[in-house]
């Protein structure tokens, strides 16, 4: 159910949930993974709007005891003629018979200083966007900051900090043929909760935010060749990954040593493994509704069962109501 009229707009229901740029690498909300009971509404006037949104997860289960949880989230967005920048707080909290938090609806409510003012539990995500796009150059820019230790008073805040980076840069050089660049890169522990499990951020089996979780790093280039139903991108893939650390407990290591020794560790963290190979996708649409998809690839590295020449085809159908 959707509702707009004037500067005001609402949503509730079962939807997937990507705000801003639909992007395959997103970081804060994955453009994979599984729809969510939602309940959004938004104020806006002329570029500017506020909204609160709330999603439903799936419950945890300890013990027989079962924990509730829960994401809500506040966000700035604003439109100028090339693109848009965007604020986004999240919050995801839960706990046994916990039920939706009421107070954190409010767009204007800082989940940090709410948390701190009624001894609430609840792990917050900042989130910030950027979109600049026109006829010979595109660029997108998200950066999430989920915990920073600003104190050194003990070991404790040796924690390193936990963040991500997605740089996204497409350069036309005529109507036919671009360039593409992608990097994008998710500290060890970003996403996941030293204290509570409901605090993860992950849904139903599967990261809330980026694919990969965290503690990795990846660089894609493409060039993209269009000509009317036509789709060619050739391009060279290279990622690092650490040890699981999203599903895995919360590592502090950084608890063994004492403030005046410091901490450091690698990036990524633990055992790495590697993926490093070339892909080319094909895409024709044989009519508005139809389209074709072959995509080829070969990995001279990779931490899956794929290493070598793979091909995948696939039909895709859209229909209207």
């Amino acid at each position: 159910i959707s509702y707009k009229k004037n500067n005001f707009a609402f949503k509730l229901g079962r939807d997937y949930f990507l705000p801003g740029k639909f992007l395959k690498d997103r970081l804060l909300f994955s453009s994979n993974g599984f729809p969510y009971d939602q309940f959004i509404f938004t104020f806006f006037k002329n570029k500017i709007s506020i909204s609160s949104f709330y999603l439903k997860l799936n419950k945890f289960q300890y013990n027989d005891i079962y924990q509730y949880r829960h994401i809500n989230g506040r966000r700035l967005n604003i439109i100028y003629n090339n693109g848009y920048f965007a604020l986004t707080e999240t919050s995801i909290y839960g706990g046994e018979n916990q039920t939706p938090e009421l107070p954190l609806f409010n767009p204007f409510n800082i989940s940090y200083i709410y948390q701190m003012n009624n001894n609430f539990n609840l792990n917050s995500i900042i989130s910030f966007e950027y979109l600049f796009e026109n006829d010979k150059y595109y660029f997108f820019t998200e950066i999430i900051l989920d915990d920073i230790q600003i104190e050194k008073k003990d070991s404790k805040d040796l924690e390193p900090s936990e963040l991500g980076i997605l740089f996204d840069f497409r350069k036309s050089f005529n109507q036919y043929l671009q360039f593409n660049l992608i990097y994008v890169a998710i500290s060890n522990r970003t996403f996941n909760a030293p204290n509570n499990q409901y605090e993860k951020m992950i849904y139903k089996n599967f990261p809330i935010g980026h694919i990969l979780g965290n503690n990795f790093w990846k660089i894609e280039n493409n060039l993209i060749f269009k000509y009317q139903n036509y789709f060619l991108s050739v391009g060279y893939i290279y990622l690092e990954k650490g040890e699981e650390a999203l599903f895995s407990d919360f590592n502090t290591d950084f608890l063994d040593h004492e403030i005046n020794q410091g901490y450091h560790e690698q990036f990524p963290f633990g055992d790495k493994t590697f993926m490093s190979g070339y892909i080319l996708d094909f895409h024709y649409t044989i009519h508005k509704n139809i389209n074709l998809k072959s995509t080829m690839s070969y990995w001279t590295d990779t931490f899956l069962a794929n290493k070598g020449f793979n091909l995948g085809f696939s039909v895709d159908y859209k229909y209207e109501f």
